[in-house]
């Protein structure tokens, strides 16, 4: 996953910057999305909490911009490229992509599209 994320961030130009991905069990990915959203999907595949202002990390010492953290339901661990998927998906979100109207879903997924593509070849 973390090999997905860095060749990602290339992708998209952010050499410069670093993200945490973590497996979650399911039951675990519910609970923090219940306490963070306040609310629980029937499947909760991918969650993305970009990094506070100010808020110290070690990337931040090492050069890189710390972008934020994604979980990922380990339940989905054998389904290899939708786990692939997931991480992108959780990056772009890190990066200010939304799925809030029709025009920014059809936007965030060609970047998905564009960054897998790129990613294959």
């Amino acid at each position: 996953m973390r090999r997905w994320a860095t060749a990602a961030l290339r992708v998209i130009g952010k050499t410069d910057s670093a993200v945490e991905v973590h497996l979650l069990s399911d039951k675990r990915m519910r609970e923090m999305e219940f306490a963070t959203m306040g609310f629980v999907k029937p499947v909760v595949d991918v969650l993305s909490f970009p990094q506070p202002a100010g808020f110290p990390s070690p990337e931040t010492r090492r050069g890189k911009r710390f972008l934020g953290e994604i979980y990922i339901n380990a339940g989905l661990k054998k389904d290899i490229a939708r786990v692939r998927h997931l991480v992108i998906h959780g990056l772009l979100h890190l990066c200010g992509y939304t799925h809030e109207t029709d025009r920014d879903t059809i936007r965030m997924q060609r970047e998905e599209n564009r960054i897998l593509a790129a990613m294959r070849g």
